[in-house]
């Protein structure tokens, strides 16, 4: 699945800087001399004279191809020869004669051995898990995890002196675990200098270096020097990008299953230096430590209620809405569900199906708005921008929901972005909301969802890295993923980004795995034909008349396998598949996983449709993160907090 283009990301700069036999994807260790501890992130801003949108019809497996099909860029040889080196193709290799492992080894002054950390001359480094040394010509060979500066991951990480990261590439073909895989190995004379690690998923700024330590030094320039040459290290984060299989990892540097930037767990962490995930994340929801009962307990409190703002109670509510039963109702297997760019309401269906407590919904086009209204009438609705939203609830506790989700206008970032688009301020704008939605809101998992245009453009890099960095920014775990809808059974091609955000002290979700497939094969469902969804559409379901249909003669199409992305306009196949007359709201509706009791309301129907997550993808992916959730807080024990 795409991420960043090669040149962004991955680099070969020329040097021969691996002894590994295997190629692999060079992360970009340059070392700047700037300190960053005191300097706060700055968003990038994008010229959208330069940018251009239409409407969304996809070319996704066009720029699928263009994108898979890119070479990825390899480590130098070894300069070892074949027969000096242990390693052959094989990641990190048993030790086989010649070479044996030694417990220690001197070098200059120091004892290297299993548990320090070496700087190696490219600015990169490695934390030795074994030494081993050739019997035949005494060269020596250090095995272990290797390490970066977070600056070198183009800001998505907060940039602080002396933070590192762990890199991890994952061959699910390979079943050994994830930190067995990824032992590099390293030449002895590659290091540069033996530093001090700390391993900790403390929050910055703790354990760091004792800025006291370096006050008796003058300039500013030595300071710098002397920090990212003598004092502590530290590692709070792993970057883990996770291929199919081992030929995907070496060839391709865009065909990955997710990528993960994770904080370490506590037994990753150095013996005394890590915080327990309760604590950090009762710490986040600036919640007291749970015991006693594990009734939940549902807290709301009321706002200001604006023209623009209903609640409860409303006349969206009336009998002649359909009949849903209240998603607010206390229940022990619902957590709290808020949805920021709902539009129609896709996901807020979605979290409806998953068995989720629908709390809000906002959107600032009123025309979704009135059909999210109606179709959620027990929730409140917020049709304002966000800035409003946050000026209009500053009075609530900060313990909103258990999950966000987000659906960030996307034109603006779609693959095919040809002209200029007027909103398209407003969408980058809604795009970096995201950081005080996550301070104000204090989720504890944050569901997103976007064009994958965002992570294979070039052009939308740094738009796509401070999104990240927003998350990681607040120590959120963040996995991201390009998910083809039909392989859950959607009954149409469609791809979009979904990213998955874990709260300090949360485990990050797993994706749910693919159940649909081509043909059904190896085991799984068939792709879920037209004929199937457009059959099943009930005679009397709303916004459905097919006499009322506009009538032409149409080409006729197969309605046996899966169409092409319904867009904002209704989507290319806009006619019935028996070429008559063109495909009713409710057809369509259908076809985007709607459920039948789902009513549209106000104008540009088709368009809400086009612009909604699938209603029965978002319940794939949020009944997963529920379930989740209740393992994680069954595991912990005690009063499970839901609000």
């Amino acid at each position: 699945m795409p991420i960043f283009k090669e040149d962004i990301i991955y680099i070969d700069d020329g040097e021969d800087q691996s002894p590994s036999k295997r190629r692999r994807g060079q992360v970009q260790t340059s070392v700047n001399y700037v300190d960053l501890d005191e300097a706060e992130f700055s968003i990038p801003i994008m010229d959208p004279d330069k940018d251009q949108v239409i409407e969304i019809y996809d070319v996704d497996d066009e720029l699928e191809d263009k994108e898979y099909n890119t070479s990825k860029p390899v480590w130098q040889e070894s300069k070892i020869n074949q027969q000096d080196s242990p390693s052959g193709v094989l990641r990190n290799p048993p030790v086989v004669m010649p070479w044996v492992e030694i417990e220690c080894y001197k070098w200059h002054k120091y004892s290297l051995r299993k548990g320090k950390t070496v700087e190696l001359k490219d600015g990169s480094f490695l934390h030795i898990h074994i030494i081993i040394q050739n019997q035949l010509t005494e060269s020596i060979l250090l095995r272990g995890w290797k390490l970066v500066r977070t600056h070198t991951l183009d800001g998505l990480l907060p940039r602080k002196m002396n933070e590192l990261c762990f890199i991890y590439d994952v061959d699910l073909d390979d079943k050994r675990p994830i930190e067995e895989q990824n032992i590099h190995e390293v030449r002895l004379e590659d290091v540069l200098r033996i530093r001090k690690l700390t391993k900790t998923n403390k929050p910055f700024p703790a354990c760091r270096y004792n800025p006291s330590n370096v006050k008796h030094i003058r300039t500013s320039n030595e300071r710098k020097s002397h920090i990212m040459q003598n004092e502590v290290l530290v590692v709070r984060w792993k970057y883990v990008s996770v291929y199919h299989t081992a030929y995907d990892m070496i060839n391709f540097a865009n065909k990955y299953r997710c990528k993960q930037l994770e904080t370490l767990r506590d037994d990753e962490c150095t013996p005394s230096y890590s915080e327990s995930s309760e604590a950090r994340l009762l710490a986040w929801r600036n919640e007291s430590p749970k015991g006693g009962s594990i009734e939940p307990r549902f807290c709301l409190t009321k706002v200001a209620n604006p023209p623009n703002v209903s609640h409860r109670g409303s006349k969206a509510s009336s009998n002649s809405s359909p009949e849903i039963p209240n998603a607010n109702s206390s229940s022990r297997s619902k957590y709290t569900f808020g949805d920021i760019f709902s539009g129609a309401g896709g996901m807020t269906r979605g979290a409806f199906m998953a068995g989720l407590a629908i709390k809000f919904g906002l959107d600032f086009d009123p025309n979704p708005m009135e059909t999210w209204r109606w179709n959620f009438p027990s929730a409140t609705a917020y049709n304002c921008t966000i800035h409003k939203f946050v000026v209009l609830t500053a009075e609530k506790s900060p313990r909103f929901v258990v999950i966000l989700h987000l659906s960030p206008p996307c034109q603006v970032f779609s693959p095919i972005h040809t002209r200029i688009g007027k909103n398209d301020d407003m969408n980058f704008a809604s795009l970096y909301a995201v950081w005080c939605l996550l301070e104000k809101l204090r989720p504890r998992i944050v569901t997103l969802e976007q064009t994958f245009g965002i992570v294979v453009q070039k052009k939308f890099q740094h738009a796509f890295n401070a999104l990240i960095h927003m998350f990681t920014n607040f120590g959120f775990s963040v996995s991201w993923q390009v998910i083809s809808f039909e392989k859950f059974g959607l009954a149409q091609r469609r791809k979009r980004l979904i990213i998955v955000a874990a709260a300090p002290g949360e485990s990050l979700p797993s994706f749910p795995e693919y159940t649909h497939g081509e043909n059904g094969i190896g085991g799984l469902k068939p792709y879920t034909s037209v004929r199937s969804v457009l059959n099943s559409v009930p005679l009397r379901a709303p916004n459905h008349d097919p006499q009322a249909a506009i009538r032409g003669q149409y080409d006729a199409w197969d309605a046996s396998g899966i169409v092409n992305c319904i867009t904002c306009n209704g989507g290319e196949r806009r006619s019935h598949p028996d070429g008559h007359r063109l495909l009713t709201a409710r057809e369509i509706a259908a076809l985007q996983g709607f459920p039948h009791n789902h009513e549209f309301r106000g104008k540009d129907i088709k368009r809400q449709i086009g612009n909604a997550v699938p209603p029965c993808i978002g319940a794939i992916i949020l009944r997963s993160i529920k379930e989740h959730l209740e393992r994680v807080d069954g595991n912990r024990g005690g009063d499970i907090l839901i609000v």
